[in-house]
């Protein structure tokens, strides 16, 4: 006894194989499930249907197939459902094939390849989810990695965008030794090129000042390479530095 592919033989007789099931002998008595990532949603069938693209089946003899999470940005494997890439701002856990979403601070998109990483220095990202990060402006800072940007010292005129460092200072103050803020310069001091200076011998000041004050005059120097500079004769390389 014979049947037609797509039906078992029972006793004396042809039965269609059920949904979900198949087989491609003409002698069989027994049906075999589809594996997983295929599926029949009709009786009698020879063999089993492939999932279509963004569809899968991490069972066995089903009648159909399951669309893939939408965070998937391919398809996902027809087998396990798993995403292999995931869409911009998340991650791809590569063991679960589970999207995640990027946390404040961080991004992800096509080339950061499915994984999450951390805003560089100057920027932010002050959402969960970011696909790219945006530049702190102004007087403010970022050292990589964060939600908002941080406030550089109000006593500095400009700043570095990376570090919050003062890069220039108001008038009367000058950089502080770690460079994060700008400091006024202590009596019988002055501002010049962002840094506070001595006056020399017979010279005074208040806080706060860019010059000093005193009975000396400003040198004339005659020395060839040399300049008034600051109350004294020093040389045009001292000078310029």
């Amino acid at each position: 006894t014979s049947c037609t592919a797509g039906s078992k033989i029972t006793t004396t007789t042809c039965t269609k194989c059920p949904i979900g099931t198949y087989t491609a002998s003409t002698t069989s008595t027994t049906c075999s499930v589809c594996e997983k990532g295929t599926y029949n949603d009709k009786e009698g069938q020879a063999k089993c249907k492939e999932c279509p693209i963004n569809q899968y089946q991490d069972n066995v003899g089903k009648s159909s197939c399951i669309t893939c999470n939408s965070l998937c940005r391919s398809a996902c494997i027809k087998t396990t459902g798993h995403c292999v890439d995931c869409d911009d701002g998340y991650e791809l856990n590569t063991t679960s094939g589970v999207c995640n979403i990027c946390s404040a601070g961080k991004y992800a998109n096509i080339v950061t390849k499915a994984v999450c990483e951390s805003c560089p220095a100057g920027t932010i990202s002050t959402t969960m989810g970011s696909s790219s990060c945006t530049a702190c402006t102004g007087m403010t800072y970022s050292t990589g990695g964060l939600s908002s940007c941080l406030k550089c010292d109000t006593k500095c005129k400009t700043c570095d965008n990376t570090s919050g460092k003062c890069l220039s200072c108001n008038k009367g103050y000058g950089i502080s030794l770690d460079g994060m803020k700008c400091e006024k310069c202590k009596k019988n001091h002055y501002s010049n090129n962002n840094k506070c200076h001595q006056c020399p011998s017979g010279f005074t000041s208040r806080k706060g000042t860019t010059e000093c004050s005193g009975n000396q005059k400003i040198p004339t120097c005659k020395e060839t390479n040399t300049i008034p500079y600051h109350y004294e004769c020093v040389s045009c390389d001292k000078a310029i530095t």
